[in-house]
């Protein structure tokens, strides 16, 4: 008899499709925010946005690696270490090389045009330029020195598969510690009293010292190299993942704290808008100030999460018809953003046209979903596409 999916895994789908969804909602926002920089900007520019997307800056990819790290471990617990290590590869992996060298490049050429540093170049100069290494492009947007190329916002997939590659190595050594000194571990298990406060606790001091020693001196460059700070906090949400997908019981219990959990995410959330506004604690020791911000990363993850196990009892249509999909609506969504920014932004459309490239947006992902179901057997990006059908047929029955 076919195993009945747990509620904690419906728990962990809504979470996962919330997630994408939230960090696609946010970099539509960021084509309209003022003063914070992105690919590109529409000629509508507001300071309404600073404090929502203010709300979810910190936690909203910690969450996707926490997600991650779950699914990862999950999966090993039910497949073997190299079947692992092959749908990783295989699901992260295609869309990154296929996204560097298709479907990340208009948004390269919009980015150059829309500064006006493309001058008279065309787009067949443009193509040669960046898909051959060792050419030369105009400065402007974060490519992968000393290539032409570039990921934006399918940084992503790279880091995740190094952690992937990282905890499956870490798994190996730590089992082969385990079967030497099982005798020492054997009782090493916190009550569950303190299981619950050191979850609450501990992270944030630990979000917090990884920002002492490493944030002033690694600022985050999202291009793997030398972005250390973001590599140990994503490590760490990605860890605390895998914990958590080893740990059910303290996981359903989270269900029964998300009250306490959201009200002190929340209040947390009220002094990071007054350090971020100035409005208070701008004499506080910049050590304390840190403290806050990193307990504001920790404890709305924590929070969702507890809101996810205590209100997502099966799997509700929306995240049926979204579980497949959304992955692949992450891989094109920022590409199509982009473009239609750029494309209506000479209009004037003013706040309107934030709800126009929404409603083309959604409608291009989905469309390109559907292209890469029906004809991922075929055509030039045979292998690429085909991952992506794989992929919504994989996710189908598990978690990424």
């Amino acid at each position: 008899m076919e195993q009945q999916p747990t509620k904690r895994n419906h728990s962990i789908d809504a979470l996962r499709v919330s997630a994408f969804g939230l960090l696609m909602l946010y970099h539509l926002g960021m084509g309209y925010v003022s003063d914070w920089g992105w690919h590109i900007k529409s000629a509508f520019l507001t300071d309404a946005l600073h404090i929502p997307m203010l709300w979810s800056n910190q936690w909203r990819m910690s969450l996707l690696f926490l997600i991650s790290g779950f699914a990862l471990a999950e999966m090993m617990q039910n497949k073997p270490v190299g079947l692992a290590i092959k749908q990783r590869l295989i699901v992260l992996g295609l869309p990154l090389l296929a996204g560097i060298f298709l479907w990340i490049v208009p948004q390269v050429y919009v980015e150059l045009a829309h500064q006006g540093t493309l001058q008279n170049m065309g787009v067949g100069e443009f193509l040669i330029r960046y898909w051959h290494p060792l050419q030369e492009l105009p400065d402007g947007y974060g490519r992968l020195l000393p290539t032409t190329w570039t990921w934006n916002h399918l940084w992503f997939l790279p880091y995740v598969m190094s952690y992937c590659a990282l905890y499956i190595f870490g798994v190996a050594v730590v089992g082969y510690i385990k079967r030497r000194f099982e005798f020492r571990l054997a009782h090493l298990k916190a009550p569950k009293p303190l299981g619950i406060a050191l979850i609450f606790i501990l992270p944030c001091f630990v979000y917090w010292q990884i920002g002492a020693w490493l944030y002033q001196h690694f600022p985050t460059t999202h291009a793997f190299y030398n972005d250390w700070f973001n590599h140990a906090s994503y490590y760490l949400s990605f860890l605390i993942g895998a914990w958590l997908a080893h740990s059910p019981v303290l996981l359903k219990q989270l269900a029964r704290y998300w009250l306490p959990a959201l009200i002190l995410a929340s209040a947390m959330f009220v002094m990071v808008v007054c350090l971020y506004t100035r409005a208070a604690f701008t004499d506080w020791h910049s050590h304390l100030q840190g403290l806050i911000w990193s307990s504001n990363r920790w404890l709305w993850q924590l929070a969702v999460i507890a809101l996810a196990m205590r209100f997502v009892n099966d799997s509700p249509q929306w995240v049926i018809f979204f579980k497949p999909r959304i992955f692949c609506y992450y891989i094109f969504h920022q590409t199509w953003l982009v473009l239609t920014i750029y494309l209506l932004s000479p209009m004037r459309l003013g706040a309107f046209e934030a709800i126009y490239v929404l409603m083309i947006t959604a409608v291009s992902c989905e469309v390109s979903y559907q292209l890469a179901v029906r004809l991922g057997r075929f055509g030039l990006a045979l292998g690429v596409v085909n991952g992506l059908r794989r992929l919504g047929t994989h996710i189908k029955g598990s978690n990424l």
